[in-house]
């Protein structure tokens, strides 16, 4: 079940009268509608509030006016949306002047405006955008248009904030509508504990929003998320929030709070296998890419130099460990594996993975490509040119 979160919003029905003589003798501009396959929509109109002030229930500072013309029925939404201290309106008028409001956005302080009214074919409405507050400057309008018969935007699928889970699973997240991969994520959703960003990667898959947490790459690091306190996940409403494909946003605040517990094994009794190794440019580094994620207190390898006669000379050797989830979902564990002391160049190396080295959480060693045992380990020549 999706939690959700209110807001509060208090309208002060007076604030708009009187400020729409600021318009006079004005040139609304248009905003033109034009199908987007899932409805209509407007390129977003980036304008700015040159002078905001509010006195004794008047706006009388700047006021914007647009003009916009409905080419069919349905639901129209208007996002007003702003980066900088101040607090804008937004009202919807059958006039220019905003005596006849179809709605109003008042919300306080910073708060993006978000409205939505129904519309026949051929409706004028008139778009108002006022400064209460705050210092002047830049904000983007947005307008969609969706049938009547579109799904309204909103989250429907979360995981369930009752359930701990393992601080190493992806948490998905489902909509109603395909989301528009053409935004930030990160940037539209709130997933805190402690005042701190949780670490991980946030992945789009059609309706499905996903989150990859950050996993631990060197020994004792504890990773992208902790066990031992709660996390708050929030999708704001409006252009704070997320955007579905359509051009929609939500219209409230939702999210959960969640723990997270022990790393989990998903794949118990399997062992990491190797995927890939190589040697770049005849250079004696190695790269090695491990299906899965691996348990860095485990993590070793060593370099051999092959000496004439088949003698292993161990070298000095160094290892790094680079783990994360790349979209669509795929883990891969990436080692960087690269000698200490200098090689002849052209040198052949053989590269030894010990079959101790675990799967995160899990119990089965390193092993190579199938049909390979678990915990056979791993090793590869690269020969001399």
């Amino acid at each position: 079940m999706v939690r959700r979160f209110s807001t509060v919003c208090v309208v002060l029905l007076c604030a708009c009268g009187g400020g729409s003589q600021s318009q006079a003798g004005r040139l609304a501009p248009q905003i033109d509608l034009s199908p987007t396959g899932a409805g209509w929509a407007a390129p977003p109109v980036q304008a700015s509030l040159d002078r905001v002030l509010f006195e004794e229930g008047f706006y009388t500072g700047e006021i914007d006016v647009y003009e916009l013309k409905t080419p069919a029925p349905g639901r129209l939404q208007v996002s007003l949306s702003w980066t900088h201290q101040a607090n804008f309106d937004l009202f919807l008028s059958a006039d220019p002047q905003g005596t006849m409001r179809l709605a109003e956005g008042t919300t306080n302080d910073m708060e993006p405006e978000y409205l939505g009214i129904d519309v026949a074919s051929g409706q004028t409405v008139w778009i108002l955008i006022a400064g209460r507050d705050g210092s002047p400057g830049d904000y983007t309008l947005e307008t969609a248009l969706l049938p009547f018969d579109a799904p309204v935007f909103d989250l429907v699928a979360a995981p369930d904030p009752a359930v701990v889970a393992p601080r190493n699973a992806p948490l998905v997240f489902s909509f109603n509508v395909d989301l528009d991969p053409d935004q930030d994520f990160s940037e539209h959703v709130l997933f805190v504990c402690l005042g701190a960003v949780a670490e991980g990667d946030w992945c789009l898959d059609g309706r499905d929003l996903i989150f990859f947490p950050r996993l631990p790459e060197a020994p004792g690091e504890e990773g992208g998320l902790l066990t031992r306190d709660e996390y708050t996940i929030q999708f704001p409403r409006g252009a704070r929030g997320v955007r579905a494909v359509t051009g929609e946003y939500m219209t409230e605040l939702q999210g959960g709070r969640f723990r997270f517990g022990d790393y989990v094994d998903p794949f118990p009794g399997q062992p990491p296998r190797v995927v890939e190794a190589v040697r770049p440019d005849d250079a004696p580094v190695v790269e090695v890419a491990i299906e899965g994620a691996l348990e860095p207190s485990t993590v070793r390898a060593q370099l051999f130099l092959l000496e004439p006669g088949g003698a292993e000379r161990p070298l000095l050797t160094f290892v790094t460990l680079v783990q994360r989830y790349e979209c669509p979902g795929v883990l891969l564990a990436h080692l960087r594996v690269e000698p200490g002391e200098p090689t002849p160049y052209g040198a052949p190396i053989r590269l030894v993975i010990p079959g101790d080295v675990l799967r995160l959480a899990g119990t089965t060693g390193v092993t190579g490509p199938e049909p390979a045992p678990a915990g056979a380990g791993f090793r590869v020549d690269f020969p001399s040119p």
